[in-house]
């Protein structure tokens, strides 16, 4: 990516060249997310990778699924081929015994409660972020259509009250569902 001296030159004024800088910083992170050109129009795509990191992360606190809370291995060190666990995917298991790859997310870790147990309590000190429900419709379509994922496993902090919480969960699976006939 060029820099901002190399830029300077093509373009009269700053404001061209941050739009050009910004431009090729989104067009990397979605590349990156491997996300699609769609998804990029309507979400700004570093802000979608900043929200996953920090919302999968949290996700790992919720002990329900199989790999939660597991070290996360990859080729990279070992020099073998693939890793096990992806920023956000966990592994369940059927009641046939077949193992299945879910997006593991919170819609937020904002949290009106101060319960001492969870690390999302109102008077914690971690990197908050939240998730529109349109935002995790597309990520878990995205993910689904590239074959990382067979479903989403969706939990959340408490945003203003529980009935608004549930409401905001509900709409992710309404729209999955109903308006994009999502089956996983």
């Amino acid at each position: 990516m060029p820099t901002v001296r190399q830029l300077s030159p093509r373009f009269r004024n700053h404001g061209q060249r941050l739009n050009v800088i910004r431009t090729n910083i989104e067009r990397r992170t979605a590349r990156n997310l491997h996300l699609s050109v769609r998804s990029m129009r309507r979400f700004d795509a570093m802000e979608i990778a900043t929200k996953l990191a920090i919302l999968a992360d949290a996700a790992k606190y919720d002990a329900s699924c199989a790999s939660s809370g597991t070290t996360k291995r990859t080729s990279r060190i070992s020099g073998g081929i693939g890793s096990t666990t992806g920023s956000g995917i966990c592994h369940s298991y059927t009641p046939d015994g077949r193992c299945v790859s879910l997006l593991k997310i919170l819609l937020t870790n904002y949290c009106i409660y101060d319960c001492l147990y969870c690390i999302n309590r109102v008077s914690s000190d971690v990197r908050r972020a939240r998730f529109t429900p349109e935002e995790v419709v597309q990520l878990t379509l995205d993910f689904y259509r590239r074959n990382y994922i067979e479903g989403l496993f969706l939990s959340s902090g408490i945003i203003r009250n529980p009935d608004y919480t549930m409401e905001q969960v509900i709409a992710v699976a309404r729209s999955l569902r109903i308006e994009h006939r999502f089956r996983g």
